[in-house]
């Protein structure tokens, strides 16, 4: 049998058995660890471009709560 969890809520998880939704599930994050780099081995370069976007996302939120 193939499971995994998925955050419910910040208390919580729900698992998950359907095959196919592990399957879609698996498929996704191994395509995201694909396509992704590591901030370990990646230049000063890649790292300044990914903090300025999660600086600005993070502002972004900011400026929707207030």
């Amino acid at each position: 049998m193939v499971e995994f969890a998925n955050s419910a809520s910040m208390l919580g998880y729900i698992l998950i058995d359907d095959e196919k939704t592990c399957c879609e599930t698996q498929n996704y994050f191994e395509h995201q660890i694909k396509n992704s780099k590591s901030m370990n081995t990646s230049g000063n370069r890649d790292r300044k471009i990914f903090f300025n976007k999660m600086y600005e996302q993070i502002e972004n939120l900011g400026e929707k709560l207030r």
